[in-house]
């Protein structure tokens, strides 16, 4: 796994440094770049931080015959760790430079990997499911029979390193993210044959129980989170929208989930413990800040109020979102944590 990261890496460093070379104002097609990310994200930063003070971490350390005790405190806050994008083609990404990263990662959806991933499912219409994305059926107002696909890519926050100086700046009192900035953890194109066809999902047994695991409530349901697929039915697009970044947020929080991904958590260390899988009833486990086309200053949990407001919503349905997860943890002033409260 960290050799797959290294070369995702590498390859995003390099179609990062193709896109600087160029004027500074071209950024593809996107209608938002990283620098504008950059700081959306940290303008947020103290009001989605939710900054709580759990209690106390005690320390020793031994040397020979004597040990030292240490105490330091325990704090919990959110962290921006992905900014997720949604969108309805393969080449029409909304936050700029990614269309370059994606090219350089073979992610664009007439790139010669994804269509040998394709490939394994060949005996299918794939032009009645068209790759590019969007509508594949027609859509009438009180008619809730909408089939959509919905693209989605989840990078690492490029606002990291920035959110790190200022945790730094606050001695060391503020939880650091899990994720790498720029890294990217998913790219719905690079897991064509799971994200658009449902292998192995279909087969899941949350994918039987009608509204159990739905993200919403009855008088507000956004769709069934199960399959995490491209596939919405939802007559209003931005709901669809909201509920493929639900998906892809609630597959790259958990291990081993039968897609092509980076998972985003790390496991709990001494001094350290990461949120929970993402849950839509624990907040905890992640909230979202829209960064396009509507600029929220504050962080919200999924989903949305039944009608949410024009301007949060894109006519070429081009969505952006930071996500935010909370996080425990203590400094480390010893070699063994032998005992903690809150």
């Amino acid at each position: 796994m960290k050799s797959v990261a290294r070369k995702y890496l590498f390859y995003l460093v390099i179609a990062i440094m193709s896109i600087s070379s160029r004027a500074s104002a071209d950024s593809g097609n996107g209608v938002i770049n990283t620098a504008e990310i950059t700081t959306h994200t940290m303008a947020a930063a103290l009001s989605c931080m939710d900054w709580e003070l759990k209690g106390i971490c005690l320390w020793m350390s031994c040397a020979t015959f004597i040990c030292t005790f240490d105490v330091s405190t325990k704090v919990e806050n959110f962290v921006p760790e992905l900014t997720m994008q949604a969108y309805n083609y393969g080449e029409d990404e909304p936050w700029g430079e990614t269309e370059v990263a994606n090219e350089a990662l073979q992610a664009s959806p007439d790139s010669s990997f994804v269509k040998t991933l394709i490939s394994a499912v060949e005996g299918f219409n794939l032009s009645a499911f068209n790759l590019h994305g969007g509508f594949t059926s027609p859509g009438h107002k009180g008619q809730h029979a909408n089939l959509h696909h919905r693209s989605v890519d989840a990078y690492g926050n490029p606002a990291i390193t920035a959110y790190m100086v200022l945790a730094n700046s606050l001695w060391g009192l503020v939880c650091y993210p899990d994720a790498t900035p720029l890294l990217p953890y998913y790219i719905s194109n690079l897991d064509a044959v799971s994200w658009r066809w449902g292998i192995p999902e279909v087969f899941y047994p949350q994918g039987l129980g009608f509204g159990i695991y739905d993200l919403g409530s009855p008088t507000n349901n956004y769709g069934p989170i199960y399959p995490r697929t491209s596939m919405t039915t939802q007559q209003d697009t931005f709901k669809s929208s909201v509920l493929g970044i639900y998906r892809v947020a609630h597959i790259v929080t958990r291990p081993s989930q039968g897609h092509i991904y980076r998972e985003v958590t790390a496991p709990s260390g001494k001094g350290y413990w990461p949120p929970g899988p993402l849950s839509e009833s624990d907040e905890r486990t992640g909230v979202f800040q829209m960064l396009y086309p509507d600029v929220e200053n504050d962080c919200t949990k999924f989903p949305y109020g039944g009608e949410p407001s024009a301007g949060k919503r894109d006519t070429k349905t081009q969505y952006v979102w930071n996500f935010w997860r909370k996080h425990k943890c203590c400094i480390r002033r010893g070699k063994e944590l032998i005992y903690h409260t809150g």
